[in-house]
């Protein structure tokens, strides 16, 4: 004979048999999808050290397409790194001092002192760390030709040294262009980007000797490597 303790006894046991079953597939499911989870996040790794980014808005006066550079790791940039002292351009037979330069009172950006130097826009990016560095040079002088006299002969594969301490850095040119000093693209010139990138700019155009001064600024830009 089986007494009403007894019943509830069992009834106990079979409830606790099945809250433990229940807890059992409840902890196999979480398993599971956690698994899922990480198996789906070891594929994606290698696809993000392969990434790669577009750059700032491209010029596309030179038909070379939009700018595109790999992403840098930050052991890639020169934050550490001091203000750069000299920029060379093979191509162009550039090897020079690097100065640093300033906007003046009506927001333009002064030219370097020395025409044979190029100046360094420092209330900006350094060369090679992120963002838009601006290296600016007079294209001639009185006398002849000064730092950037040849710039307009540079094109698309052309690279740029920037010397910064112990590292000197590489920059390929992608693009240049030219632009009427009235609408100058300040936005493209100094706008963020997602990588380090450079931008080389130097008169250009007709000469106003009514004013002493060119119509255009030619501007050529590139990216580190």
């Amino acid at each position: 004979m089986t007494t009403v303790a007894e019943r509830d006894k069992g009834r106990v046991v079979r409830h606790r048999g099945g809250r433990m079953r229940r807890l059992i597939v409840a902890v196999v499911v979480l398993l599971v999808v956690g698994l899922a989870g990480v198996a789906w996040a070891l594929r994606d790794e290698p696809a993000k050290k392969e990434t790669t980014a577009a750059a700032s808005p491209g010029p596309t006066a030179s038909s070379e397409g939009p700018l595109t550079a790999s992403v840098v790791s930050p052991a890639a940039t020169a934050q550490d790194l001091p203000a750069p002292e000299r920029v060379r351009v093979g191509a162009i037979g550039v090897d020079a001092e690097v100065e640093q330069i300033d906007v003046g009172a009506g927001g333009a950006l002064n030219p370097p002192t020395d025409f044979h130097r190029a100046g360094w826009f420092a209330k900006g990016a350094a060369p090679g760390d992120l963002g838009p560095a601006v290296l600016a040079g007079h294209v001639d002088t009185r006398s002849g030709p000064a730092v950037f006299y040849r710039l307009r002969e540079l094109k698309p594969g052309d690279t740029v040294e920037v010397v910064r301490g112990p590292k000197t850095l590489t920059f390929q040119v992608t693009a240049t262009e030219s632009f009427a000093k009235s609408a100058f693209p300040t936005d493209r010139v100094y706008g963020p980007t997602p990588v380090p990138e450079l931008r080389l700019i130097t008169c250009g155009g007709d000469f106003d000797d009514g004013t002493g001064h060119y119509a255009d600024n030619l501007i050529v830009y590139a990216v580190l490597v």
